[in-house]
């Protein structure tokens, strides 16, 4: 394999990779091992460009013969690429060989402006009384639970009753329950059946006239007038339960904490939005599309975990996948520059990642997946080590800043 960087200016390098056609010759055979597999599969071995299916082979083997030796070609260049490569296919040959280009955008040069030392607005974190009464107003609605009362019911209350319904006298399908319990007001039942429960005891029978809607889901009830006989077992009013002392000073420990989580929250903020302006970068539009095209896939998997898909986001939202990259790059190019400048503080500052800090990310990692160590790196690839060094620097540059932070109380 021969590796040659073609040019490397304005932030791009363009490197050219060439290897002998016996390279593509192993590659396109294990693709073709794997079709030939199949009985229906009879494309001959010779020819293959000569048909759609055959072609399909031939870029199979390209791709796979590109993922092979890419991690490679990329140690040997050892340039800061910060992108993902925009490859181009110069000749794919049995005869000939391969010839790949790869252009990609290279980390710029960060020039950092003030980082330590950066004075901020104290957030106020106390908790008012009006917000703690508030708080507690909610919490205890959220608690209400129902209680029999020997009273008439009335609208808000909840009726356990019994219940058949007829329709000249007869029952049909789907018109009876016991022990359903019906919240006056609720809506539940058709247009007024719950207000012919309000003044009920417990005990009571009741007879309650109704009309079905005219768009009644059961056609033969549509519009129809019924008679439900109705026996009221219970009434039930819901009260409040009433909060221990230990609840509201665990509530009013809980309010302060999130208090002062976006309060850290916020002067981090602060302190990064004064690190990124002072900070001087060029950033390469590849680069920052690279960035955009992971946002996505972010965004991605976060509407899939939510059970519905990019496309049908899209979709429901008028938008495409050019429209979404291209809202996606104000976060790309902040999250950017947010990691050259922990970058550069890094570096600045002589940070590394030790190797037992390393080791013991490795473990944490180990332990969340419920793998062997060892194992666990070999299906994660050579490049996670690398994000797991840069993420620990990353977290010492933070530190610092945190340390160095002076707060200015209003």
């Amino acid at each position: 394999m021969d590796i040659q960087i073609l040019s490397q200016e304005n932030g791009m390098a363009k490197v050219g990779v060439t290897l002998p056609g016996s390279a593509l010759t192993a590659a396109i055979d294990k693709v073709y091992g794997k079709y030939a597999e199949d009985k229906d599969f009879a494309l001959p071995r010779e020819g293959l460009a000569d048909s759609p299916e055959g072609q399909r082979v031939l870029r199979e083997a390209v791709q796979a013969l590109f993922s092979e030796i890419y991690p490679d070609v990329m140690k040997q260049v050892d340039l800061p690429v910060a992108s993902d490569p925009k490859v181009t296919v110069v000749e794919a040959s049995e005869t000939g060989g391969v010839a790949f280009t790869l252009s990609f955008a290279l980390r710029p040069e960060m020039k950092l402006g003030r980082y330590k030392g950066i004075h901020v607005r104290m957030p106020d974190v106390t908790v008012t009384e009006a917000e703690y009464q508030e708080a507690l107003r909610q919490v205890e609605e959220q608690n209400l639970v129902p209680a029999a009362v020997e009273r008439p019911a009335a609208l808000g209350d909840i009726t356990v009753i019994d219940y058949e319904g007829l329709r000249d006298g007869v029952a049909f399908a789907g018109g009876a329950g016991k022990g359903f319990s019906l919240t006056l007001g609720s809506g539940q039942f058709i247009p007024g059946f719950e207000d012919q429960l309000v003044g009920a005891s417990a005990g009571d029978q009741v007879d309650v006239h109704v009309t079905f809607p005219e768009q009644y889901h059961a056609a033969e009830l549509a519009g129809q007038p019924a008679l439900f006989k109705v026996t009221v077992r219970q009434v039930q009013e819901l009260r409040l339960t009433p909060m221990t002392d230990q609840q509201k000073a665990s509530l009013r420990q809980s309010m302060e904490q999130r208090k002062q989580s976006l309060a850290d929250q916020e002067i981090e903020d602060q302190v990064l939005k004064i690190i990124l302006e002072e900070a001087q970068v060029e950033l390469p539009e590849a680069m920052i599309e690279s960035e955009a095209n992971i946002c996505a896939q972010q965004f991605a998997a976060e509407l899939s975990a939510r059970g519905t898909t990019f496309e049908q986001f899209c979709q429901q939202n008028g938008k495409t996948y050019e429209t979404v990259l291209q809202e996606m790059k104000p976060l790309a190019e902040r999250r950017i520059r947010l990691r050259l400048v922990l970058s550069a503080i890094a570096e600045a500052e002589g940070f590394t990642a030790e190797e037992s800090e390393v080791t013991a990310a490795w473990e944490q990692m180990a332990m969340q997946y419920g793998l062997p160590v060892e194992q666990l790196k070999q299906y994660a690839g050579p490049e996670t080590e690398a994000e797991i060094r840069a993420d620990i620097v990353s977290q010492k540059a933070y530190a610092l800043l945190r340390e160095s932070t002076i707060l200015d109380r209003d």
